[in-house]
């Protein structure tokens, strides 16, 4: 395997991601991201992410699996988070007991397909996705990655979103060039 030095070659062409309208609901989002991961070549890891697109076809933002968990939660998970109610001086021991006792009266999940085809993708989409040139250095690339703790980097040309550059992809092709040799590298 040759050294991959460019994000070209490693990242995944817009035409092969998961993207919907930011008007499609969330159970949408899912069948297209269930959809696009059916397409995957063998061994590629998992999208993590769904792109969403305005009228006009262009970027606008994307949600991932902490969004859409995040969208799934009822909403008195979200109001009373533990650590809204700390900061009132409620003890952990009561806001863990008073989240259970909502969950109890609420249900925890009993009406998440209700929810996912009632939420618009448009209001939980992540407008603060990082973009990368098509045509910088791999190792710049990586940086900007652990910089700024995320999964994927949106691959501009010009300024138009050609493809996604992932942190697994990424990881898997630097995995495989280190141990392409078949060398034994427990240092014996």
């Amino acid at each position: 395997m040759s050294p991959i030095t460019t994000i070209v070659g490693l990242m995944v062409p817009l035409s092969e991601y998961a993207s919907v309208s930011e008007n499609d609901t969330l159970a949408q989002a899912l069948q297209a991201l269930q959809e696009a991961q059916r397409k995957l070549p063998p061994g590629r890891q998992p999208n993590r992410a769904i792109l969403v697109r305005d009228a006009g076809g262009n970027f606008v933002g994307k949600i991932d699996h902490f969004a859409i968990l995040d969208a799934l939660l009822p909403w008195h998970e979200k109001e009373f988070r533990i650590p809204m109610l700390q900061r009132a001086w409620v003890s952990e021991e009561l806001a863990r007991q008073t989240m259970e006792n909502l969950a109890l009266l609420h249900g925890h999940l009993s009406d998440i397909r209700e929810r996912a085809l009632s939420i618009r993708v448009g209001d939980i989409a992540s407008q603060e996705a990082i973009s990368i040139e098509h045509n910088i250095p791999l190792v710049a690339a990586i940086r900007l990655l652990v910089q700024h703790q995320t999964l994927s980097l949106l691959v501009r040309y010009d300024d138009v979103v050609v493809g996604v550059l992932r942190l697994s992809d990424i990881f898997d092709h630097l995995s495989d060039h280190i141990l392409e040799s078949g060398d034994d590298v427990d240092g014996t």
